[in-house]
């Protein structure tokens, strides 16, 4: 696994590629002006590409970024042991959203693990912490199952129903 943090003093745009048969995450400190291949990023989102394809990185001034690239069966073998289905369209899809409290605390997560100096056995600890912060930005995002809204039919046998059963139970 690689971990950085990349400052461009200054706008740039780059042509990138890292290597085959991995994923580069990219989360940007701010999102304002930044874009990959073409498309603008918006607050909570950070940027996927699989490796061995070029991208487009359009950065602004004064831009701060970390960047993750980790090998695809690493990333694979860790979602099995931890029972996590990744989601797949970070190969297709650029951006990806994440809820702000994971991109806050990845964000914070990574900053603290590059400004500390650590001995040799802290370092695949670190590793280790860094791959349970990338499953949880590739998790399969588990939607909200909305429950049918009750007819005041069905409601009004539901009160009777309970009422009979707590009728039966107190009486003495």
């Amino acid at each position: 696994m690689q971990v950085f943090k990349e400052h461009t003093g200054q706008a740039l745009r780059q042509q990138c590629r890292v290597w085959p048969d991995s994923l580069w995450i990219g989360i940007p400190a701010n999102q304002q002006g930044s874009r990959i291949n073409g498309q603008a990023l918006t607050a909570g989102e950070v940027m996927c590409r699989p490796g061995g394809q070029d991208f487009e990185l359009v950065t602004p001034g004064a831009f701060d970024i970390y960047g993750l690239v980790i090998q695809l069966p690493a990333l694979s073998a860790a979602a099995e042991r931890q029972g996590i289905s990744l989601d797949t369209h970070w190969h297709f899809m650029p951006r990806r959203k994440v809820a702000h409290e994971t991109l806050y605390a990845v964000s914070f997560l990574i900053e603290r693990l590059l400004a500390s100096q650590t001995l040799a056995i802290a370092s695949h600890i670190h590793q280790d912490i860094l791959l349970m912060a990338l499953l949880e930005l590739l998790q399969v995002e588990q939607p909200n199952v909305v429950l049918p809204l009750a007819t005041p039919i069905a409601r009004k046998w539901s009160i009777a129903s309970n009422a009979t059963w707590m009728n039966i139970w107190t009486d003495p």
